[in-house]
């Protein structure tokens, strides 16, 4: 068993909740503390093909409109058209929802709400303002890449600063240091402003308009080596929408990490 799997027990066991609550994610044998990757050949949108086949553990927090929760994800990544994500409650590990892309497609099953819905080609995904982007994407975004490439020519007159359009006509601008993504802020007609930045550690990303604050954090990385079938809606489920129901399910999780580690900006 992988030691991701073992930190998301297919059962809420107290004494295992207890015991992880003490050692959190340590790296071992099988997983290693996360270290962040430099982007290739000056092209910080592009996630490089060292992050390919891979599975992270992430502690995620979000403030939205639609509510405020602290939960789990496990990112499985074949390459950034075929991965899925796993959102698992913090402390009992029921599932929240569980996302399948495969090339152009997607499916999106909410548990608390027993619903599924399907994507096809770009979508917009309720907590991240950003418009309509495609899904291959949302690797980008996790792993401290640009989520869009540039449509045509790029600024790159001050060093250490890269701007760009993308295809919908949105403005990007990058701060980086030696090919790594420090922050990024994009805008447009549509979505306003939306920024990201590394904060001990922490990715950031708020989007005033939308009073939203998402923040996520790789806690344990290890190789995926096992084959990756296609996500199956469990018996009972309804065709649904794609909203943030689920989010029910984890407002009573304590905003403070297990691990007794806070958030940086509200310490």
């Amino acid at each position: 068993m992988s030691a991701l799997q073992a930190s998301l027990p297919r059962a809420p066991i107290a004494a295992f909740l207890l015991a992880f609550a003490v050692i959190g994610c340590a790296s071992t044998d099988a997983g290693r503390a996360p270290t962040r990757a430099r982007s290739a050949s000056g092209t910080p949108w592009l996630v490089p093909r060292e992050e390919h086949d891979t599975q992270r553990l992430f502690r995620t927090r979000l403030e939205s409109r639609e509510g405020r929760g602290r939960f789990r994800l496990l990112l499985r990544l074949r390459d950034p058209s075929r991965y899925q994500i796993r959102a698992t409650h913090p402390l009992f590990n029921r599932r929240l929802w569980s996302l399948d892309v495969d090339g152009s497609n997607a499916v999106l099953v909410d548990h608390h709400q027993r619903t599924a819905c399907r994507y096809q080609d770009q979508a917009e995904i309720g907590a991240i303002p950003l418009g309509p982007f495609p899904f291959a994407s949302l690797p980008a975004l996790l792993l401290g890449y640009l989520p869009l490439p540039p449509s045509s020519s790029i600024d790159r007159g001050t060093p250490g600063l890269v701007s760009y359009d993308d295809a919908l006509g949105r403005r990007w601008t990058a701060e980086l240091d030696r090919g790594t993504v420090h922050r990024w802020q994009v805008s447009g007609e549509e979505i306003g402003t939306v920024a990201w930045r590394i904060t001990d550690q922490w990715a950031v990303l708020t989007a005033d308009a939308e009073e939203l604050d998402l923040r996520w954090k790789e806690t344990l990385r290890e190789t995926l080596s096992e084959p990756m079938g296609a996500l199956e809606i469990p018996a009972g489920y309804s065709d649904g929408p794609c909203d943030l129901g689920w989010l029910k399910a984890v407002e009573d999780a304590p905003w403070e990490d297990a691990e007794g580690d806070a958030d940086p900006d509200r310490r």
